[in-house]
Order: structure tokens, then C-alpha cells, then sequence
């Protein structure tokens, strides 16, 4: 499954919830001329955005379950060496593409490997 990340557009998504659900419906509520289709606009605008807002709040708690299960893998796997490329090894706790299989400690960070 591919990684969540909603940085880029929460904000914008919580944005068009709360327009939908509070915004429209009370615009709608104050005009002045008053008729059954408008009530029921104002009523499909309040759902939906409750629609909106409960999706995107399903997304962010997949989302923050996928970035518990990575930190949870890191940790585990924090002072190993990672298998790259022909032979060459990273470092999990700094990044050092540079480590050998035969290094016991990381030239960069000085963590020990495990």
C-alpha cells in the first residue's frame, strides 16, 4: 500500500468540509426569499460536508496508523546496516551510503551496527 502523506492538502480538504457543512448552509439560511429547494440545498450541503469531513477524518487515522507501523520497523531496525547496491551497505541511523560489510561502527554518526 502506497504511504498516505495529506500535508500537502488537509488543510484544503478540512477547508471545503467546513464550507459545505457550516458556511453554505447558514449563507443559505439568511437570504431573504425563502422557498422549499433552498432548504433542501441547504440540507444536502450540511451532509455532504459531514460526508467530507468524516472521509477525510477516516484518511488521516489510516494514515497516522501507516506512519506508527514505519516509525515502530525504523526503531526496531535502528542500528543496522542496510543492503544498497553490489556490496555497499546505509546506515539506518544517519543515512551513510559509505558502509562496508566489514565496518562496525558508522564512519558519519559513530553509531555501533548490531
Amino acid at each position: 500500500m502506497k504511504k498516505i502523506n495529506s500535508i500537502g492538502y488537509g488543510g484544503k480538504v478540512i477547508l471545503v468540509g467546513i464550507l459545505f457543512t457550516f458556511i453554505f448552509p447558514i449563507i443559505i439560511f439568511f437570504v431573504p426569499y425563502k422557498c422549499s429547494l433552498l432548504n433542501l440545498v441547504s440540507k444536502v450541503s450540511f451532509w455532504v460536508g459531514i460526508l467530507i469531513l468524516l472521509l477525510f477524518f477516516i484518511w488521516l487515522k489510516i494514515e497516522l496508523y501507516q506512519d506508527k507501523k514505519i516509525n515502530k520497523h525504523f526503531e526496531k531496525n535502528k542500528n543496522k546496516k542496510i543492503s544498497i547496491e553490489d556490496g555497499k551497505f546505509e546506515c539506518q541511523a544517519c543515512g551513510n551510503r559509505q558502509v562496508k560489510l566489514s565496518d562496525k561502527r558508522c564512519s558519519v554518526c559513530g553509531i555501533k551496527f548490531i
